[in-house]
């Protein structure tokens, strides 16, 4: 059974979709995610796949590093 079928019989079910795309944008999100072998290349692709949620959570989680970066609030 794929994974998105047992999601969909968890209560709830939203919320833990919501869980698995915001992990994955935000695990994208951080820079070593590029560091990694064909980094980019597989980002763009987990993105691709995960959805509109994963892409959000990424571009925050990008945005937000890049602004707390300008501030010198740390890496």
């Amino acid at each position: 059974m794929a994974a998105g079928c047992r999601r969909k019989k968890l209560p709830d079910s939203d919320f833990h979709q919501l869980i698995v795309s915001g992990l994955v944008g935000l695990y994208l999100s951080d820079l070593k995610a590029d560091e990694l072998h064909d980094g980019e290349r597989n980002r763009k692709d987990l993105l691709r796949h995960s959805g509109m949620k994963a892409q959000m959570i990424f571009m925050n989680g990008r945005a937000y590093r890049k602004w707390k970066k300008k501030k010198g609030l740390g890496e």
